[in-house]
Parts: C-alpha cells; structure tokens; sequence
C-alpha cells in the first residue's frame, strides 16, 4: 500500500494550538504547492494521505478544514475522501473531520458554481 504523511508541523508551528480560520487552510495549499506537493496529484499516485496532527494541535474548526481539504472532499466525495485522507494523533479532530467537516465541504457550493453564478 503506498502512503504518504503530510505533517502539520512541518507548516505550523508549536506556537499555535488550534488550527482556525478559512485563510490558514488555505495558506496551508499554498505552502503544500511550494514544495510541489499538490494533493490531487498525491491522490492518484498513494493509497493513502495521512494528515499528521502534532500534540501542541489541540483542536481544528470547520473554517480551516474548508480551506485546505474543501475541493479534495467535493472531487472525491465522503467515503472515497474518509479512505484516502486519514489525520493521525488527535481522535477528536479525527472525529470533527468524519462527523461534521467533510459533510459541511458537501454542502457548500464549489467554487466553480459560485464563480459562474
């Protein structure tokens, strides 16, 4: 099986204990796309993505989870999107993303639709 381990601490460090906010999420894709990581890229080439939460991480809000997984749950869907991206180390950001946040990506318009609305 091939996988990968993205670490949050590689971006964010011990000086932050919750990651919030739409535009943290989305800084995060930017930092990803420095390094030439690209998660849809990631998708097709490994089984699985591990999200690697480091303990000083307490908590995420719905907002960050949009901003950096957003687009990935709406391509993939919720069962495809819950077995390729797996976050490790903390059970109740774990559970936040499996019960609330990937179905709040599904509600939301991509941003295709709201471009061309």
């Amino acid at each position: 099986m091939k996988e990968i381990v993205i670490k949050i601490s590689d971006y964010f460090d011990n000086k932050y204990t919750a990651l919030v906010g739409r535009p943290n999420g989305e800084k995060l894709l930017d930092l990803l796309k420095k390094k030439s990581i690209l998660l849809r890229d990631l998708e097709k080439e490994k089984d699985i993505i591990y999200i690697d939460i480091p303990s000083y991480i307490l908590t995420m809000n719905k907002s960050f989870f949009l901003g950096f997984l957003e687009t990935r749950v709406q391509e993939l869907g919720k069962e495809h999107f819950l077995k390729k991206y797996l976050f490790r180390n903390n059970e109740h950001i774990s559970n936040l993303v499996e019960e609330k946040f990937v179905d709040a990506a599904l509600s939301s318009s991509p941003p295709e639709e709201i471009i061309n609305a």
